[in-house]
């Protein structure tokens, strides 16, 4: 009986405790997704994962804890203070959760050659904001993405630099001092864009791009499409744009190797 009382007792207080972490949860994710992880970047650089990491030490480790430490026999004091250590636990595991998806949130949108890149505010490196044209010498925090173009190398010497560091991992997209307005790069998006109709065409995406394509209400011949990658994903991704070089929608189809 003593044991069946004991079971009871640390399964209500550990119930309690998951109901209050999950509420706190869902409240943490709604406000991460909403401003860090707009759609598609919480499929794109892994919003989703981070927050099924965050679920799992905070909402199911706790609990657990919870139910080995709560036994009836303990004074009031005693389970709180067994309590007290545990949710000191979780908020630094929370704290963590939220660094680091606070370096995954994306904090740019880069149009690079012949794609977008998703890049991330980690891939940024601070001290080189201040290289970066006037507007763009801070990440955004609630804001979202920015949306940028890549410019062209200065002189011979840059473009060599911009090679080798390219050779080393790191693309001019994710170098603000190569960032320059969107409305720059239009032109250039404009002659690499390709029509809408080459993947409309294909039988394997064409059910994905449905759904897409009717939230949008344009017509398809006005419709173009660009890839959308990020180093974060395997994922396939395209951006769509309309006639101006626009961003108008995302879809999660390949937006490479497609046949002229």
């Amino acid at each position: 009986m003593g044991a069946e009382t004991r079971v009871v007792f640390a399964i209500r207080t550990a119930g309690w405790h998951f109901l209050l972490g999950a509420i706190l949860l869902v409240i943490l994710a709604a406000a991460i997704f909403h401003f860090w992880f707009p759609y598609p970047y919480r499929k794109l650089l892994g919003g989703q994962h981070l927050i099924g990491l965050i679920f799992l030490v905070d909402v199911v480790c706790g609990p657990l804890l919870t139910t080995i430490v709560a036994r009836p026999g303990k004074s009031r004091r005693e389970l709180r203070l067994d309590i007290s250590l545990i949710v000191c636990l979780q908020i630094l595991a929370l704290g963590y959760g939220i660094y680091v998806a606070s370096q995954a949130r994306p904090v740019a949108l880069v149009y690079e050659v012949d794609r977008f890149v998703a890049v991330s505010a980690s891939q940024v490196e601070p001290e080189e904001l201040a290289d970066a044209p006037i507007g763009y010498q801070a990440l955004p925090f609630f804001s979202g993405p920015l949306l940028v173009g890549v410019r062209e190398p200065l002189n011979g010497n840059e473009a060599l630099q911009s090679i080798e560091l390219s050779m080393r991992g790191k693309e001019p997209s994710v170098r603000p001092g190569w960032w320059q307005a969107y409305a720059a790069s239009q032109p250039q998006i404009q002659k690499r864009m390709r029509q809408m109709s080459l993947l409309i065409n294909n039988e394997k995406m064409h059910p994905i791009l449905d759904d897409v394509l009717s939230a949008i209400d344009r017509p398809v011949d006005r419709l173009y499409f660009l890839p959308l990658t990020s180093r974060s994903s395997m994922d396939e991704w395209i951006v769509i744009l309309d006639e101006n070089a626009e961003v108008v929608a995302y879809a999660p189809v390949g937006g490479f190797d497609i046949p002229h």
